[in-house]
């Protein structure tokens, strides 16, 4: 597959041939057309067997164009056997294009080839495993069958477990509603005195979430602390605002502050 695009270095239009390029002969952007097409139908830079006026004619510029390419150093070689100078260091993408193609065409060659080869085994494979079976039947165990006497014994067993297991979670006693389904939440003291003297305003604070935010923070031998910082907390002008708007929910609120320090509010 032919390249998509070209490099161009960031300093090109400041480098001192297209300088010279653009002041002398105002031929820059025919040399980037030129580039372009060469990209596409000539990868290797060689514009061997195209006439100057052919090479103008595909660049889009007035007669002299090739010339004056070549003058610069943009350009090398004579008329009919002209190259791009130094394209493979400025364009090795471009260059390796046809390679590229090439293996990827060979790999996809050879991935086909290995389907059709399975496809084309596919019976013979079958038929010598078929036959490989017979012998490897005939040959005993490396261990002892049990006999049919203690294979039913373990099948009883097995029934027994499984019924014993059954009668057990029958007659487990039902659970406690709360939480998801799981036993009631104890919270500790501490806790519900906070939770009791926070101000809490509509529905924000989740009183199981404030919990797993108190036990993480290890808040219960602060709990004189906690007490403080909400009493102090709500003679604040932001907590009384709007009657009590602003007040966050009790499990962000818990996450904010150190209960170590005294409260600093405004």
């Amino acid at each position: 597959m032919a390249s998509e695009d070209i490099r161009l270095q960031i300093d090109f239009f400041s480098h001192t041939k297209t300088i010279r390029l653009r002041r002398k002969y105002g031929a820059v952007l025919a040399l980037i057309r030129l580039w372009c097409w060469a990209a596409r139908h000539r990868p290797s830079g060689d514009l061997g067997g195209l006439e100057d006026r052919e090479l103008e004619r595909i660049a889009e510029a007035r007669p002299g164009t090739v010339a004056a390419l070549v003058e610069v150093g943009f350009l090398a070689g004579i008329q009919g056997k002209r190259l791009i100078h130094d394209w493979a260091d400025w364009q090795p993408w471009v260059v390796g294009a046809p390679a590229r193609t090439a293996a990827a065409r060979a790999a996809a060659a050879a991935r086909w080839a290995n389907r059709a080869d399975a496809d084309r085994n596919a019976d013979r494979n079958a038929e010598s495993m078929r036959n490989a079976c017979g012998p490897q039947c005939a040959v005993d165990a490396p261990t002892p069958n049990p006999p049919e006497s203690e294979v039913q014994g373990l099948e009883i067993d097995r029934k027994s477990e499984v019924l014993l297991r059954v009668s057990a979670r029958n007659t487990r006693p039902p659970r406690s509603s709360g939480g998801n389904g799981n036993r009631p939440t104890r919270y500790s003291q501490g806790f519900l005195q906070a939770w009791e003297r926070y101000p809490h305003y509509g529905a924000r604070s989740v009183k199981r979430q404030s919990w797993l935010v108190w036990c993480r923070r290890g808040l219960e031998p602060l709990t004189d602390q906690v007490l403080h910082w909400i009493e102090v907390c709500e003679s604040s002008a932001d907590w009384q605002k709007g009657g009590g708007e602003f007040v966050r929910a009790m499990q962000v609120w818990l996450k904010q502050p150190d209960f170590r320090e005294d409260p600093e509010v405004a």
